[in-house]
């Protein structure tokens, strides 16, 4: 089995250029960014016989990127190239069209180069199930009968095109056209990897022919993540993530704001529709502390600082049953303590590693932060000592994605 690893992963040489070109408030997808490069990495630690090719996941220009050719570059991990970052336009309409045809030409050109004998499998893992990234691959399987599709299913279409940014009549529209593509797309793929069983429901054609892998801790970041000291006096709680209601984050700052203790700090990073809500709250509570868009490397050793980390999605939003949370994963393993709500897509093995809050009001919310802030260090640090070894050994990109090579060999056999 051979493997071509089709990504939206920003090449390390090209990131910083990436961010400086973002326009218009847009920024870069780290999430999305670190759990592709864990991907990357899980397939290396492997020894397995792939290949990569990206496409940086950018808007295009002028709206949200400033140039209007992404150039390419190697992709590279400690020191070796594995593939490349293509070339591609990022003008309005045709970016999708030259997407599609410099990906398919790619393809044919990697079948061509490790196709030793007809009988052997060709294996395209695809981070997202999006039409332009699938329907070349479809094309190609009918003439290279030895091709596989393997997808990355992170989001379901329905929830990842509904949420309240898309409001303007012409994304609607391209909205509805994106989910018919994809969803008559289903057929074609042969493999899918979900973040949760429940996705099963979503996506019928997946049943009997998936691996659930709900998040991959890579350890490509750690170089920025070691040796932090917390400050003695202030205890720190921190979010990180996108703005929107639906992600909890008004609940968190109107939570705190009931807080008393003048020692306690929250700082706040990420974009939304809730940042004007955010920044009112600012100015009337000082220790609120808004930080805006950040560097990743920047909120990782945030991180590190903190005393506490705390995502407030609430299980009353019904994406929650189809999706695992990938700050999960980045929290347990960063050394701090975790605070989170009982989500359907997260495993239950995970609830004996972060404190959770069952009681769904602010209030509630309120109460637990006092609660876990007012522990020992000790016992907090013990906790967050727990849950890094939980994913040390259990949820690294080696073990992970070597449950997926294992699942592909058992299919391909």
């Amino acid at each position: 089995m051979r493997i071509l690893f089709i990504s939206s992963l920003y090449s390390s040489v090209s990131k910083a250029y990436f961010a400086d070109n973002c326009a218009h408030g847009a920024s870069l997808l780290n999430q999305v960014d670190a759990f592709q490069w864990a991907i990357l990495e899980g397939l290396i630690k492997n020894d397995t016989d792939f290949s990569v090719v990206s496409f940086p996941a950018l808007g295009t220009f002028p709206f949200h990127f400033k140039k209007c050719i992404v150039p390419e570059s190697d992709v590279v991990y400690e020191d070796k190239s594995y593939g490349l970052s293509l070339k591609y336009s990022a003008l309005p309409v045709y970016k999708e069209w030259n997407i599609q045809k410099r990906l398919k030409k790619y393809v044919k050109k990697w079948i061509a180069g490790v196709n030793c004998t007809t009988n052997e499998p060709l294996v395209a893992l695809v981070y997202t199930s999006a039409a332009m990234f699938v329907e070349p691959l479809v094309q190609l399987k009918c003439v290279y009968p030895n091709l596989h599709i393997c997808c990355v299913i992170t989001d379901l279409i329905d929830d990842a095109m509904n949420f309240n940014s898309n409001r303007f009549f012409l994304k609607h529209i391209q909205i509805v056209i994106e989910k018919r593509r994809q969803k008559k797309l289903y057929k074609n793929i042969d493999y899918f990897v979900l973040l949760s069983k429940a996705m099963e429901e979503k996506i019928p054609e997946a049943i009997g022919n998936n691996i659930v892998i709900e998040g991959i801790y890579g350890q490509h970041e750690l170089s920025f993540v070691e040796n932090r000291q917390k400050e003695e006096k202030l205890k720190q709680i921190l979010y990180g993530g996108t703005l929107e209601e639906f992600s909890g984050i008004k609940d968190l700052v109107d939570a705190f704001m009931l807080l008393k203790n003048v020692n306690y700090r929250l700082v706040i990073c990420g974009s939304g529709f809730c940042e004007t809500y955010i920044k009112e709250c600012a100015q009337k509570d000082n220790r609120i502390d808004y930080r805006g868009m950040i560097l990743r490397s920047d909120f990782l050793l945030l991180q590190k600082e903190a005393t506490l980390l705390v995502n407030p999605r609430k299980p009353t939003e019904a994406i929650t049953r189809f999706s695992f949370p990938s700050k999960t994963i980045e929290y347990l393993s960063s050394g701090t303590p975790m605070l989170g709500y009982k989500l359907e897509g997260i495993p239950c093995e995970y609830y004996d590693y972060f404190y959770t809050v069952n009681d769904l009001t602010i209030c509630g919310l309120a109460d637990r932060l006092q609660e876990v802030l007012s522990l020992p260090d000790e016992d907090r640090s013990l906790m967050a000592e727990h849950a890094r070894t939980f994913i040390y050994q259990h949820k690294t990109a080696e073990h992970q994605i070597g449950r997926l090579l294992n699942f592909l060999n058992s299919r391909l056999a």
